[in-house]
């Protein structure tokens, strides 16, 4: 079914009569009102389609801006055949606008196009390393096991296959080891690939008119179009000519992460845990698999299989204890340089928290760097050099084994050159991060982060300062129209700050007309709603503070007679309080709910249904949730 003549992109103002009192929206919109604000909202998108150009639009919280932008990228979808790219930064906000508001407007205009959610293949489960990963699950912490047993189940009946499908949240180092990733992926190679999830989620999103995506998501396909000068055929993403980005003010955040370098202590732990742990690791998975092949074999065990396990169990472990001693050194090393110099800085005694250093000229030519710090690097590079080498040299006689074994440790072999790989990555980044010499445009920090228990996790990163000239070169120079809409983009309606943060400022350098726009809410927020800040809770770092806020929480739902939305910033914090408070709301007749319970469609969708309801969440539920009139009565932020 296609598009009405009535519903031309050119025409704005028949669009606009889609969202006036009577107009076809109206009719399958429950609880509609006309908002003055969305129709102008909706007017300047759909002028940005027709003639090309970047609108810059800040729409108050209520300003109903998603119909205003989806209406007119699904009628130029449908009449244009043109493809648009609509990014969010919430996984909630794209399940709402897949979920939701498009089937709804679609059904409302008379359309039949082809929409998807695409994901990174970070979210996607890989059959090939989970049945790699199963054999050795009985090796695993009771956690990890459970874990992986559950995991077995929903992949027998997932379609989805993605983390968004499970009611459970997998840790770090289960899907660490069952996720698919670009460098451990066989693509057609693998056995698998036919019945891939995430080859055969990137089919679907090569048949959509409407790609919805986030924001990390996007900047991945952008940095490898920059890469390969490519605009016109798919990248990471299918090929595309509009984009509007919503939740636009983070952005700026999310580019200049992309475009950061990071070494981090704890992430790199878990590298060389994945590669050479004497439990569970790749390299001894692949001895294993070795071991039990010629124990079954009746072919005589060939001397390059001797010379194999000999590396395996001596020359390796031999190179990786002293890489783990000097890798441990070194951030032990960066930790007490950070301490030092914060407490200079600051005059405080032991941090507590968070504490970031950033490493300016006077740090990096002290003699601590010279004399302690380079040193560590060098000697840490040369051993990982040394490691790195005998697992590619490994590898490369492990070719010429037997066929049968050869096609059998097919997928461990690709696994341990991909995390060789990293290894080797890490060994230029921390090269390249504590060169003395200072780059311009360019800042590089150091942050260390203490656990309840004391224990630091030091990280060190280098990034760009303004990335203002790749966002205008790569991103706004690129497609036909771009939107950047959000709640809070503009300072008392002036977009001067954030255009020049983002290179929007000189109009000579874009390649297309740039229109800027801030529409107020339509909320009076003076009367309809309460902002209420707590001024004797304990320091947050103080061990009064969860008892504190756990009392404030209670006090804040009893008061709003639930339908409350209680939001942390971390999961460790949430499954405490929800533990804390459980047995007290039900006591009350408050049904409480906890993100990783259930699907987050699924626990909204329980939310909006059940009264007196209270949802303990993260942020994937700080922004883009619709949950209208009196099904939220209370939002509790806990930070």
């Amino acid at each position: 079914m296609t598009a009405p003549e009535t519903l031309a992109p050119t025409s704005a103002d028949a669009l606009v009569k889609l969202i006036e009192p009577g107009g076809r929206v109206s009719l399958f919109l429950k609880g509609f009102e006309a908002r003055p604000q969305q129709q102008d909202m909706l007017r300047q998108v759909a002028g940005a389609y027709s003639n090309s150009e970047i609108a810059l639009i800040e729409a108050g919280t209520g300003t109903g801006k998603s119909l205003a932008y989806l209406i007119p990228a699904l009628v130029h979808a449908a009449t244009q055949k043109k493809r648009t790219v609509i990014a969010t930064g919430t996984i909630t906000l794209q399940e709402q606008l897949v979920r939701k508001d498009i089937p709804m407007l679609m059904h409302a205009l008379g359309l039949d196009l082809k929409v998807c959610l695409v994901k990174g293949m970070g979210n996607y489960l890989c059959k090939r390393k989970f049945d790699d990963t199963l054999p050795s699950a009985e090796a695993r912490p009771d956690a990890e096991r459970e874990q992986l047993a559950q995991l077995s189940q929903w992949a027998e009946v997932t379609r989805d296959g993605s983390r968004s499908d499970m009611s459970m949240i997998p840790s770090y180092n289960v899907w660490e080891l069952v996720g698919a990733e670009p460098d451990t992926c066989n693509f057609r190679k693998c056995s698998h690939y036919n019945k891939c999830f995430f080859f055969q989620a990137r089919k679907q999103a090569e048949d959509a008119q409407i790609l919805v995506v986030n924001h990390h998501l996007l900047f991945a396909d952008l940095v490898r179009r920059a890469q390969e000068d490519n605009y016109d055929k798919a990248a990471i993403l299918p090929e595309y000519d509009h984009l509007i980005i919503d939740e636009a003010h983070n952005i700026e955040d999310v580019a200049a992460e992309y475009f950061a370098s990071r070494v981090t202590r704890s992430e790199a732990s878990r590298l060389v845990a994945r590669l050479s742990s004497e439990r569970t690791g790749k390299l001894t998975d692949f001895k294993r698999k070795l071991t039990e092949h010629f124990s079954r074999s009746k072919k005589e065990q060939p001397p390059i299989a001797a010379g194999i396990r000999d590396r395996l169990l001596h020359d390796l472990p031999s190179l990786r204890r002293h890489y783990v001693q000097q890798f441990g050194d070194l951030f032990d090393a960066l930790t007490t340089f950070t301490e030092h110099h914060q407490v200079q800085r600051d005059g405080q005694g032991a941090p507590r928290g968070e504490i970031k250093l950033r490493l300016r000229p006077e740090h990096l030519e002290s003699p601590t760097w010279a004399c302690e710090i380079i040193p560590l690097v060098d000697k840490l590079a040369s051993n990982l050099a040394k490691y790195s080498s005998g697992i590619a040299m490994m590898l490369v006689d492990a070719k010429d084994l037997p066929e049968d074994f050869v096609e059998q440790a097919q997928g461990i072999f690709h696994d341990i050159g991909a995390l060789n790989g990293r290894l080797a990555e890490i060994r230029m980044k921390l090269k390249s991060l504590v060169a003395s010499k200072e780059e311009p445009d360019s800042v590089r920090w150091l942050e260390v982060q203490y656990s309840r228990a004391g224990t630091a996790n030091c990280t060190l990163v280098g990034a760009r300062l303004d990335i203002a000239p790749k966002l205008r070169e790569h991103l706004f120079n690129k497609f036909k129209s771009i939107v950047l809409c959000s709640a809070t983009l503009a300072t008392k309606s002036d977009f001067s700050f954030y255009k020049q943060r983002l290179g929007l400022e000189d109009q000579g350098k874009l390649q297309k007309k740039l229109t800027e726009t801030a529409f107020s809410s339509p909320f009076d927020y003076d009367k309809q709603a309460l902002l209420a800040i707590p001024t004797d809770m304990p320091a947050p770092t103080s061990e009064k503070f969860f008892d504190a806020a756990c009392e404030r929480i209670w006090e804040s739902v009893c008061a709003s007679r639930g339908n409350a939305l209680i939001l942390f910033t971390s999961y460790g914090m949430l499954r405490k309080a929800y533990d804390a408070l459980v047995k007290r709301l039900a006591e009350r007749r408050f049904h409480a709910f906890k993100q990783g319970d259930s699907a987050r469609h699924r626990l909204l969708e329980q939310f909006r249904e059940t009264d007196y309801s209270v949802l303990f969440a993260t942020y994937s539920f700080w922004e883009g949730v619709d949950l209208a009139g009196d099904t939220l009565r209370c939002v509790v932020i806990v930070k």
